[in-house]
């Protein structure tokens, strides 16, 4: 079951790959996963 919460983010002035790294690390410190857990990107528009 999802939350729907936004647990991590991160923003920049380039793509490159350490933003995706620098959310996931926010995300996993702010709500330590003890189990599975599912990554989802918009890939909007820049």
């Amino acid at each position: 079951m999802a939350s729907g919460h936004v647990v991590g983010w991160a923003t920049a002035d380039h793509l490159r790959t350490h933003l995706i790294a620098d959310a996931l690390t926010a995300a996993c410190q702010e709500r330590r996963p003890t189990g599975p857990v599912i990554s989802h990107s918009d890939r909007g528009g820049q």
